[in-house]
């Protein structure tokens, strides 16, 4: 059943094991306040796929980091203009026209399917060609990524063209999980696009 609910990587799945003497034990299961030891550091050298994040990467920060890490943002745009895939930015509680005439709105649970089962409910005007990310994004991950799909939901914030006739982006500027107009391609990797 675990498998159907998180999909794999159980063993990249952590967790903390206390081992109390009897007598302890039994005073912790009666429900009295057993004073626990704080668990030991965890050598560097035994688990360097559980690095910290960066102390201070909140939830949408992380999730921009993840967009960039698994290639989204080779589609998907985070400043409202349109590439392979649709833009992340207003996306978030809006009304998603469907290629079959539907609606959806964009919940947690509408962008959790269209990750882990894109083909689903494709959007209007775009071809079915995201891949899946089942197997590929722990649920910490997903969440992350609607956080960051969330914190940019409002459209972006055009000025007037400045003197040089380039129209600003004080919002992408502002915002600290907006790296870019586009977001940020996957380290070594530049920005590509490729039209018809």
């Amino acid at each position: 059943m675990c498998a159907e609910l998180c999909g794999v990587g159980h063993s990249r799945m952590w967790g903390e094991v206390v081992v109390l003497e009897a007598d302890r034990f039994e005073r912790w299961l009666a429900g009295e306040d057993v004073e626990l030891a704080a668990p030991a550091e965890e050598p560097a050298t035994l688990a360097p796929e559980r690095a910290a994040p960066p102390a201070r990467e909140s939830l949408a920060e992380r999730g921009l980091r993840i967009a960039a890490e698994h290639g989204c943002f080779n589609c998907h745009t985070n400043d409202g203009t349109t590439h392979l895939g649709p833009t992340w930015r207003g996306l978030y509680g809006s009304a998603v026209p469907l290629a079959g005439g539907d609606t959806v709105l964009a919940t947690p649970e509408y962008l959790t399917e269209s990750m882990m089962d894109p083909q689903a409910k494709v959007v209007a005007g775009f071809a079915p060609i995201m891949p899946t990310f089942r197997g590929q994004l722990e649920p910490a991950a997903v969440a992350a990524l609607i956080e960051y799909i969330r914190s940019i939901r409002r459209p972006a914030a055009v000025t007037e063209p400045s003197r040089t006739g380039a129209a600003s982006r004080p919002e992408s500027r502002a915002n600290a999980s907006d790296t870019s107009a586009r977001g940020a391609p996957p380290a070594g990797r530049s920005r590509e696009r490729h039209l018809p």
